[in-house]
Order: structure tokens, then sequence, then C-alpha cells
């Protein structure tokens, strides 16, 4: 069924593209991480991670994300826990073609609403004065720059003070054109936008290109999930919908609010960085290299015109994330024949958050571990392919698909030809 929908999906001329698919909840969630679609498709019963808790998660973290869910007749508990969730569509299988793209069609007429909505909600947050948000950024601002004075419990309770740790980042946006004033007003309302059904950030702007964020959770796992994935659908939405770039810099957790300015502090360091160096990335304080003052993730500044570019595959010697990296590759090489390698897996065997993770990996390496995982497992197919005689199918279980028309998909789209083909 899977590549049923798939081969309907992938047709020319259909009006949507296939980012990509997984078997299962918890592959899935790792992809949709990696390539941040607009619209989700997803079966109710899964492996690992069932369809209803992928949503939940997927709703939470990238609200903008349009959910389709299938299921059988005898199911319909799960259609009122998808109600709760605000799901686009609720699909009973067999699911046709034409049902299908009914479907995909009115997820793309939402989203194309919800993005005239925000555009209207950007000029009513232009032409209004906002007291709450007033009263939030004078509270947190004037913490952040040490004015300690005493607040009302509406001003704290608006600071998010009931939470056990927190964190700072500093968004900046870099305009393509430095004369164009529209570009970062445009890409600031956007963010806000992006932040706003987000209840555990409280944000407000630092000039023009800049915004400030506070992150509150009740536990430092949480916290640093928040804010990478946060992190990465801003700097992704932004980038694709404006003509700029956008620098992210984390400053470190802190347990109270009293400690925010510490954390603004090594955010404001971690900012200077990226300038200094011209790198439009993530970068969390602690990514630093601790031997250069908190020199960074790179330690050769980028030419001007270099400046946005993808970094090289060529891992940075001097990099403090080296061992990490050598160690998840490592582990790719290990695992990869295992269909319960994910990006969860990866990232927990090297002690990082998988948000953290996946940022730390593709910019250390320019790719996304996806990317990584699927080359690996090429490159050992080709290797059995040329070497011996099993049969295609055999080969995709061996270098961990466990669908044998789904591997020579991939393998067709990434070499070229069929596995059959590359054989002869």
């Amino acid at each position: 069924m899977r590549a049923g929908l798939r081969d309907s999906i992938s047709r020319d001329g259909s009006g949507f593209s296939l980012v990509g698919e997984a078997p299962d909840g918890e592959m899935a969630l790792s992809l949709i991480a990696e390539t941040l679609p607009d619209i989700l498709i997803t079966d109710v019963k899964m492996p690992f991670m069932d369809g209803i808790e992928l949503s939940r998660r997927v709703a939470r973290t990238m609200p903008w994300v349009k959910i389709i869910i299938l299921s059988g007749h005898d199911e319909f508990e799960y259609a009122k826990q998808a109600i709760k969730i605000g799901v686009s569509e609720y699909l009973l299988k067999p699911v046709t073609s034409s049902i299908l793209f009914q479907a995909l069609e009115t997820a793309a007429k939402e989203i194309a609403a919800e993005r005239e909505r925000r555009k209207a909600i950007e000029n009513l947050q232009k032409a209004a004065t906002d007291a709450r948000r007033l009263q939030t950024e004078k509270f947190l601002s004037n913490l952040l720059y040490g004015i300690t004075e005493d607040f009302s419990p509406d001003e704290k309770r608006l600071a998010l003070t009931d939470a056990r740790c927190y964190q700072t980042t500093l968004i900046e946006i870099i305009p393509n054109d430095p004369d164009d004033g529209k570009t970062a007003a445009r890409a600031c309302s956007s963010i806000f936008a992006i932040l706003a059904p987000n209840e555990n950030v409280v944000a407000f702007p630092e000039g023009a290109e800049r915004i400030v964020c506070v992150y509150a959770a009740n536990d430092e796992d949480a916290l640093e999930e928040d804010v990478y994935a946060t992190a990465q659908a801003v700097k992704y939405d932004s980038e694709r919908n404006n003509p700029c770039l956008v620098s992210v810099a984390i400053g470190l957790p802190v347990k109270s609010i009293a400690e925010l300015p510490q954390s603004m502090s090594c955010a404001k360091k971690a900012m200077r960085y990226l300038e200094k160096t011209g790198r439009r990335l993530i970068l969390g304080f602690k990514d630093m290299d601790p031997g250069e003052p908190r020199g960074g993730l790179f330690s050769e500044p980028k030419k001007p015109s270099e400046r946005g570019s993808p970094p090289s595959s060529d891992l940075n010697k001097t990099s403090r994330y080296c061992d990490i990296i050598k160690k998840s590759r490592e582990y790719i090489s290990a695992h990869y024949a295992e269909q319960s390698i994910s990006l969860n897996t990866v990232a927990e065997s090297v002690g990082l958050s998988p948000n953290h993770f996946s940022t730390v990996f593709s910019q250390e390496t320019g790719e996304t571990f996806i990317e990584c995982l699927t080359r690996t497992r090429l490159r050992k197919a080709q290797d059995l392919l040329k070497s011996t005689q099993v049969r295609a199918s055999e080969i995709a279980y061996m270098v961990g698909y466990n669908d044998p028309h789904y591997f020579s998909y991939v393998f067709k789209k990434n070499v070229g030809m069929s596995p059959s083909e590359f054989r002869k």
C-alpha cells in the first residue's frame, strides 16, 4: 500500500513532491526532522511508535505540518484521539488514488489559507500594540540585561517562572541585499508566527534584525529538544520563504530565571563567533571549541563569497565534535543493516538529544543523518551486487531495508539505475 501511494505521489504532474517514507513511526520522526515536510501521511498501526503518537509529536514541534491519517474501520478510538490532535484528514482504508489526492489538495488549500492568515496577522501586529507582549518583553529584557527590580505576579507568570530550567537563544536575520529593509521585517513577523503556538517560549525583538527567545521546561533534555527543534524550524522556514540567511546562537541552560543573564551572555558569544566567521548556522555555546576561548565549531573564517554555503563534507579536525561525529559514523557503519536504526538511536549512542545531534551532524559533515545512512547502505549494496550472486531482494534485507521495492526505488534514485542494471 505504501508503494502504491508513493508511486501515485511521485508521478509527474501531481503537484506534490515526495521527500521521504518510513516503515515505522520512530524512523518517520527522524526523517521528518530532517526533511521538514508540509504534509505527513501516516498509518495508525505501526511498530515502535504508532501513528497517533507520531502525529502528536509532529503537531507539537512542527505545527505547520498537515497530517493525513490512514486507519481501519475498527479503530474509532484512534479517530477520537486524532480529532484532539487536530489532524487534517482521517481516511478509512483502502485508500484510492483519487481519495488521497482529494485529501492532499484539501491540505494544500489549508496551507495556502494559513499563509494568507499569517500575512494578515503580521499586518495586524504591525498596526496594533500588544500590551501583554510589551509587558513580557519589558520583564525579560530588564532581567536579561541585569535590571533586578521587583515584578508583579502577572509579569512573573508571563516569564514562565514555574519551570525548572531555562535557556536563551538569539536569532539573527541577514538579508541577501543589505539595503533591503523589508525582508528582515517580514522574516521577523514569520518567526514570531512560528513561535506563537509554543507555550514554552517567550520571544521579543532586539533591534530590526534580531530576536531574543527565552525557553522554559521541567528538565534539560526536554529543553534541549525544544530549543534545537525550534531553531531548525525557524531557520528552514525563514530561509525558504525570504531572501535571507538566519543564524541561531544558543546559550547554556540555567536553573532559574535569575541566571538567565548568564545564558544570554553565552548566546551572545556564540553569535559573535558566527558573525566573525561569516557562518550562518545553528550554534550552541557548548558546541564551541573550549581550546580557543570558545572559538567555535569551525576554526577558519569563511570568505564573504562563501557565506551561507554548506560546510565541507571533510570533517574539521579541530572541531570539539570530531570524536562525536566519528563515533556516530562508526555506529552507522556497524548497525546500518538493522531496521531499527534511527536518528534517535544514533544520537543516544553519542550522548546528544536527537535534534541537537541532527543539527551538529548536518553542519559538521555537510549531509543529513538520513543521507549518510542511505549512502552507507547503498555503498554496501553495491559491493554485494558486484561481488556476489545474491538476489537484489535479499540484498535489500541485508543492508537494512524491509521492503525490496523501496530498496530498488532508493537505489535507482541515488545511483541512477536499478540494482539489476548496476550488476550487469
